[in-house]
């Protein structure tokens, strides 16, 4: 039948998304505006708010050494739904590493909240992009 299931599942690992990336801060402070970073970064030698001003390439893709920005999340799940096999995806397997690497620096009073706030995003970002498709 057309229209039951099609037997394929797509596998999503290690995101690593990072909600706070700018591109014009470079990865000596995470890509992060200062003010998000600042606790950490003044305990770091080649850290300081001169250096997280204008450090960055600019590219709004992502840079080595920093963890992965909107528009590239967005760019890879359209990119896996663009290839998705005749009649989509039954199930999209997502297993872990949601949350960009090093959180714990992030100036927050609430890190648990900041961690569900980037699993339910990456999760909507998934939903978005596989409508038909059990998350």
């Amino acid at each position: 039948a057309a229209d039951g299931p099609s037997g394929y599942f797509l596998h999503i690992s290690d995101m690593h998304f990072d909600p706070w990336y700018n591109a014009s801060v470079g990865p000596e402070c995470f890509c992060n505006d200062y003010r998000r970073v600042a606790a950490w970064c003044d305990k770091m030698p080649r850290c300081s708010a001169s250096v997280c001003a204008g450090g960055g390439t600019g590219n709004i893709f992502g840079q080595r050494g920093c963890d992965v920005p909107a528009v590239t999340m967005h760019a890879a799940l359209a990119a896996a739904a663009a290839q998705a096999p005749p009649g989509g995806y039954d199930w999209i397997l997502l297993t872990g590493d949601f949350v960009r690497h090093k959180v714990q620096r992030l100036a927050a009073e609430d890190k648990r909240q900041l961690v569900l706030g980037i699993i339910d995003q990456v999760i909507a970002a998934v939903r978005q992009h596989f409508p038909r498709a059990k998350v």
